[in-house]
């Protein structure tokens, strides 16, 4: 239902620009290097959220780096979180039943971070 909600969506596009992808590839560049957080206020609260199986995130390890990246920068806010047989759309993995967990996942770190 989903799926079929955003395919029938006005602003979702059928082919992407190649612009979108080097700006994609730009800010991987950019937030993969090893001095990326260096320069980010320490206390600044973070959350990493990803689905356990996602592809994009390398199931899970890419997020897991992430994490680990910012806590040798100095970060002492950052919290993680993987759901299991969740994918890449958290807000929408009905099927894994995690949609509804990350919701609240984020309501409550949105209420605590503020």
């Amino acid at each position: 239902a989903q799926l079929d909600l955003y395919i029938k969506d006005e602003l979702c596009r059928e082919h992407i620009s190649s612009g979108l992808f080097r700006e994609l590839l730009s800010a991987m560049k950019r937030t993969g290097a090893k001095d990326a957080y260096q320069n980010w206020r320490k206390d600044m609260p973070v959350l990493l959220i990803s689905g356990q199986d996602d592809p994009v995130g390398d199931s899970g390890k890419g997020v897991q780096c992430v994490e680990t990246a910012m806590r040798k920068a100095g970060m002492k806010n950052v919290q993680m979180k993987l759901f299991p047989g969740a994918r890449h759309d958290l807000l929408h993995e009905e099927a894994s039943g995690s949609a509804e967990e990350a919701r609240k996942i984020i309501a409550l770190w949105l209420s605590s971070a503020i």
